[in-house]
């Protein structure tokens, strides 16, 4: 499982994260297989990626989301 945290940005048709050490991932919205809440809190949401890949981010699943459909 992958934590990534900070800005959620679209650059040039990839949704672009950053983890805790700065790592910059980048991940097509149509590679997106589902998104879920990571907690009860509601302040991180999980993607399921290709190949089983389990990415926790650190924001909202509304923001999530608003993100991907950008």
């Amino acid at each position: 499982m992958e934590i990534l945290h900070g800005e959620i940005d679209r650059v040039a048709g990839f949704f672009v994260f950053r983890d805790n050490e700065g790592r910059r991932y980048g991940v097509r919205p149509g590679a997106v297989l589902a998104v879920m809440d990571g907690d009860d809190s509601q302040s991180s949401t999980c993607v399921l990626l290709p190949g089983g890949r389990l990415a926790v981010v650190d924001a909202p699943f509304e923001r999530v989301l608003q993100s991907l459909g950008s």
